[in-house]
């Protein structure tokens, strides 16, 4: 009995070394495999963050981008500037639709653009949307209605008109002083004609501008010979003096340029209107005053 207990024994110890034995080895291979498992899974996750080092979102890509706006609303041009100093960011494009024909109010929707090979090449994790809307508003506007030009700007308008005919008059009897000469009176406004084009896109008279406003004014022009008085004559002539690119600003202040003015003579009424308003009624709506 004591040796098939001590057999048993021994047996269970062979057993039980083999076992070890056995187990021991499947054990180490075991660990072996679970390390190299675990060692390649850490590389693969380092792999992937130093494939992806950044994720980049939406605000960060829209960010350092500046909104800026060409011309004045109803036909105002957007322009994009990309002021970011991020070296992935700052080589990205933006498209915005719509970019031309803004009026206050309107939606534009801004895409960025990136090119997905150069993301990756640097480690860059892009949004699923690289997209924002902005509604366009604090910009300057055309005026289009009569009843926007402030009371200082007529005032303006009229004494740059008058300093105008003023001045034709001057030079009109420099160069006529051995001959006839013609001088101004009774210079008085009679009407005025806000022009303003019916489509964003058209030009008024080709200068780039969407408006214009006309004053009209009646004169007596007197025309007289030196030493024959008897030859004196007085007609009755009729000026327009027209401005472009009346705006009204953010401030609610009027913006024109009166550089720009512009001088035209007529024999009578009827020609300046057929020449001034009637030529151009198609392509503009046209208020009187």
């Amino acid at each position: 009995m004591e040796r098939k207990r001590l057999v048993f024994l021994a047996a269970g110890m062979a057993g039980a070394v083999l076992l070890v034995s056995c187990g021991g080895k499947s054990a180490g291979k075991a660990a072996e495999n679970s390390d190299s498992v675990r060692n390649e899974r850490e590389i693969n996750s380092t792999n992937s963050t130093n494939s992806m080092s950044r994720v980049l979102s939406n605000e960060d890509i829209f960010r350092d981008v500046s909104i800026s706006y060409i011309d004045a609303s109803p036909a105002a041009s957007i322009q994009i500037e990309n002021r970011s100093e991020d070296p992935f960011i700052s080589e990205m494009m933006f498209h915005a639709e719509p970019s031309a024909g803004l009026s206050i109010g309107d939606e534009v929707e801004i895409t960025a653009l990136a090119d997905s090979k150069e993301a990756a090449r640097q480690g860059v994790a892009l949004p699923e949307t690289m997209k924002k809307t902005i509604i366009v508003k604090d910009i300057e506007r055309y005026i289009e209605r009569m009843d926007e030009l402030t009371e200082e700007a007529l005032l303006v308008l009229e004494h740059r008109a008058e300093e105008m005919m003023e001045y034709s008059e001057k030079q009109d009897m420099a160069a006529n002083s051995e001959a006839a000469r013609r001088s101004f009176s009774e210079n008085e406004l009679q009407k005025m004609f806000l022009m303003t084009a019916k489509e964003k896109e058209k030009d008024f008279y080709g200068g780039g501008s969407h408006n214009g406003i006309g004053l009209v004014y009646k004169t007596m022009i007197t025309e007289e010979i030196p030493d024959y008085p008897e030859l004196t004559t007085k007609s009755e002539q009729w000026f327009l003096i027209k401005a472009h690119n009346l705006k009204a600003g953010t401030d609610g202040s009027v913006i024109f340029d009166t550089a720009g003015m512009e001088e035209l003579e007529f024999p009578s009424y009827d020609a300046l209107y057929q020449s001034y308003v009637a030529a151009n009624a198609g392509d503009y709506n046209v208020t009187e005053s």
